[in-house]
Order: C-alpha cells, then structure tokens, then sequence
C-alpha cells in the first residue's frame, strides 16, 4: 500500500528586469515572503497541497515610477510541478514633460557693405 503526500514542496523562482540594487517584496498569497537581491532575484520555498494555486505579487509600490505596477501570476502547479518562474521586465513611466518650445528663427540683419 502506497502513501500518498498530503503536501509537497515548490521553489518560486522570481527574476525581475529593473535597475540593479532594487529590493522589491514578493507577496505569496497576500503574504511577504522575501524580497528580490540586488540582481532581481529571489528564491522561495512553498509549501503546497494538492489542488492549490499560488498567487504570486511583486510589490513595486515604493518605486511608482516602475510599470507595470505590482505584477501578479497566478500558477495552478501540478503534481509533477516543483518549480515556478516569475519572470518580470520593467520599465520607467513616463512622466508629463512639458513641450519645448522651439527656438525662434534668427531674425535677418541686414548690415550695410560697400561696393567699390
């Protein structure tokens, strides 16, 4: 008679694409459950039971100026499963910048000379 595991263990794996040196949290079901390094990364071990989903977040609400804002995947795992990637770019937004105003064309002037 075989047993079969009420639980099993996943590694999240999260990669984001931003400026080096930015630790963002990474919220796993609503929960904190580590922050990315100082290149992007962060490893995290779950614990799952059959059936469940997990709901991944990265929190970027400390930098506003990071698009997209606060990513989410949503991984349904299966049993042969043990590793999931979260894998997310992001960019600056833009911000209202005001229009240049063209410089103005130089005015001609006219300096008299002399014909001999």
């Amino acid at each position: 008679m075989a047993c079969e595991p009420r639980s099993r263990l996943a590694a999240l794996i999260v990669k984001t694409h931003t400026k080096k040196g930015l630790r963002l949290p990474i919220h796993v079901d609503g929960e904190v459950l580590g922050h990315t390094d100082d290149r992007g990364v962060a490893h995290l071990l779950l614990k799952l039971e059959p059936g469940d989903s997990v709901r991944a977040m990265v929190d970027t609400s400390a930098y506003p100026g990071l698009r997209p804002n606060n990513p989410v995947r949503v991984f349904h795992p299966t049993e042969d499963e043990s590793v999931l990637l979260f894998e997310q770019a992001f960019s600056k937004a833009r911000g209202n910048r005001k229009a240049r105003k063209r410089p103005k064309a130089a005015e001609l002037i006219r300096k008299p000379y002399r014909i001999n």
